[in-house]
């Protein structure tokens, strides 16, 4: 086995155990607690996981001890332990499908197959016999069409028109806009929505293209929230690839146990794989954070060395005459100052002036190492203690790059 796969194994049991705490760890006081509910009710999920049978999980789990020790089994189950308890468990599981919140709910209905046989082969089979609809458990969800999650499920063993199961689908829901096909179209459903739900019913009109109805006060629905429902559409389609479109349990129970179990087998898997794809996201936003920060970070210390640079040429054209090289590093500073004040540039233009005064002065008066052809003041041109003031400025605005760059 792929360690990849076996990875996601894991994390889908884990996320399983997790949602199975909506049902009790026990049925009855007198239970042997050999196995509690919680574990049997992830087994049952997970066998739709690996679209195997009951006796094809017991034979997984017991060349996977890490599986068991995830799930907290001492023993192994027997495949009738399995059986009987799917056999118990329809009216609680329900529970798992715990979500009751969302902006967009989107509902629609689709058919499981009750044979393993398709239908053109049992048609074959059987040519005598007239087959003259196929034999289907019908499945009507709602789903949170942003996030892609089933919310709700009625499950019914005959055929049966879509809007008999449309209010139960929705009365617990907190929802903002419901999304359905022409199916829907009653002046009931859209009461139950408006005058209960508080919500828009986004539903088109029968014998109309583009027409949605009317809210109070006869102000027209937008159908703008409409191609959502294409959204459960897609479900029915990942729900039926991944877990199978064939329900091989006999009673109606068992049956309804089985779809169920496909359906929060969805629903773990699109939140795994969320959590995995938010997560790759965050490190990938991350990594391209701290990249545009490096150039970020290059693009500054260049605009900061390009005045550095002019400085220089400015004393090299300019250094015959004082007042004027004097004037252009006053007029520089000002507009450095303007464009973009850096916290301390006052400190640094004042430090730096007075360090290259002293240095200067001892330089030429004191030691007399230097000369200047044209000096002003105790025989330093008078330009000089600016352009000690202005490259104070400018290394100190670099450090300050340099130094919120490591943060």
């Amino acid at each position: 086995m792929v360690k990849q796969e076996y990875d996601d194994y894991l994390k889908f049991i884990e996320e399983g155990l997790q949602l199975a705490q909506q049902l009790p760890r026990y049925f009855s006081k007198f239970s042997k607690k050999k196995y509690d509910n919680q574990q049997k009710v992830t087994l049952l999920v997970f066998k739709q996981k690996l679209k195997t049978t009951f006796r094809g999980i017991v034979s997984w789990l017991r060349s996977n001890s890490l599986v068991c020790e995830l799930l907290g089994l001492t023993t192994i189950p027997v495949h009738t332990t399995l059986v009987r308890f799917a056999a118990r468990v329809e009216k609680s599981m329900l529970r798992m499908l715990g979500i009751r919140q969302a902006h967009i709910a989107a509902v629609d209905a689709t058919g499981f197959e009750l044979e393993s046989k398709s239908f053109y082969f049992r048609k074959r089979q059987d040519s005598e016999r007239l087959w003259k609809t196929r034999r289907y458990l019908k499945l009507s969800i709602a789903v949170d069409a942003q996030k892609q999650l089933i919310l709700t499920c009625k499950i019914r063993k005959k055929l049966r028109h879509d809007t008999m199961d449309f209010k139960h689908l929705l009365e617990d829901l907190k929802i903002d806009y419901v999304v359905a096909d022409k199916g829907y179209d009653s002046w009931k459903n859209r009461r139950f929505v408006i005058n209960k739900l508080h919500a828009v019913p986004v539903i088109p009109v029968r014998r109309h293209t583009h027409f949605y109805g009317y809210l109070r006060g006869c102000k027209k629905i937008d159908g703008g929230n409409y191609h959502q429902r294409s959204k459960v559409e897609t479900i029915f389609s990942v729900i039926k690839r991944k877990y199978g479109s064939v329900v091989r349990a006999r009673s109606f129970a068992t049956q309804k146990v089985e779809v169920m179990s496909k359906l929060i087998a969805y629903n773990i898997d699109r939140t795994v794989n969320y959590l995995l794809v938010l997560i790759r996201g965050l490190h990938q936003s991350r990594t391209i954070n701290n990249t545009m920060k490096g150039k970020k970070r290059y693009y500054d210390i260049l605009l900061q060395t390009i005045p550095f640079l002019l400085g220089i040429l400015f004393s090299y054209l300019f250094w015959r005459n004082n007042v004027v090289l004097t004037a252009i590093y006053i007029v520089t500073i000002i507009i450095l100052l303007v464009v973009k004040y850096f916290p301390g540039d006052l400190f640094a233009l004042g430090y730096g002036f007075v360090i290259g005064f002293i240095i200067e002065v001892i330089g030429t008066s004191v030691s007399g190492y230097q000369s200047f052809t044209n000096p002003n003041i105790l025989g330093i041109p008078l330009w000089l203690p600016f352009a000690w003031a202005y490259g104070f400025m400018l290394m100190k605005r670099i450090g300050v790059i340099f130094t919120n760059h490591k943060k």
